[in-house]
């Protein structure tokens, strides 16, 4: 049997692990389903062809999921430099205001 890793985001609980792992063996060529909340993913296995990735997504979707092919990366923020100037400005002004 063959595996296919799908990416999901929005997993909370082991009842959205439980509603997954039901929903997406409804899609057409999918044998069997492991889906682990804790590592975001799905483990989707199929015998000769891969499920359509569209199908999978779908009834992601369609429950508030987000479903991708490859990990999705996690942004980094950047640093805002002048609000935390105006953040220890303030700070300053009243550390020496309430002395």
């Amino acid at each position: 049997m063959l595996t296919k890793k799908i990416y999901i985001q929005g997993m909370h609980c082991v009842s959205c692990e439980k509603l997954l792992n039901d929903e997406f063996r409804t899609v057409t060529g999918v044998k069997d389903v492991k889906v682990d909340r804790k590592a975001n993913v799905a483990e989707i296995f199929y015998e000769d062809q891969a499920p359509d990735f569209a199908a999978l997504k779908s009834v992601a979707k369609k429950f508030g999921y987000d479903a991708f092919e490859s990990q999705p990366k996690i942004a980094q923020k950047k640093i805002n430099w002048p609000e935390w100037g105006k953040a220890l400005g303030i700070t300053a002004l009243l550390l020496i205001a309430y002395r």
